[in-house]
């Protein structure tokens, strides 16, 4: 499960889906994410990882939409540093969360966490 949240309010998570590891985790082809429990999962290792309500995705490299609804989406780059993710991108309608985190606005703002079944 990928979720996120504003610091100032962590009850309120902003978006959320969750499907089976194997699914979540498997590696895709850029811009060709994967069905499972109705959202569309991708992982691209160097490139981003995220989910979608939508099939057409965006990775450049994180899920940018230019006509579909963006508050169904959540993406954060993994190609940066092997075996770290940045800040992110998207956080539901939120975006630019690396760009904004240079600027010292948006990024330290908001929390990511991915669950996993024990």
């Amino acid at each position: 499960m990928y979720t996120g949240w504003r610091n100032s309010s962590p009850d309120n998570l902003i978006i959320l889906a969750a499907a089976p590891r194997t699914d979540v985790f498997r590696e895709t082809e850029v811009d060709t994410p994967g069905l499972s429990h109705g959202t569309y999962w991708y992982y691209s290792p160097d490139t981003s990882i995220g989910f979608s309500a939508y099939p057409n995705i965006y990775q450049t490299p994180c899920d940018d939409p230019q006509t579909q609804d963006d508050t169904q989406r959540l993406c954060w780059h993994a190609n940066w540093t092997p075996g770290y993710l940045s800040w992110g991108w998207r956080l539901g309608s939120i975006d630019h969360l690396n760009t904004d985190l240079w600027n010292g606005n948006n990024g330290s703002l908001y929390t990511r966490a991915i669950y996993q079944h024990n």
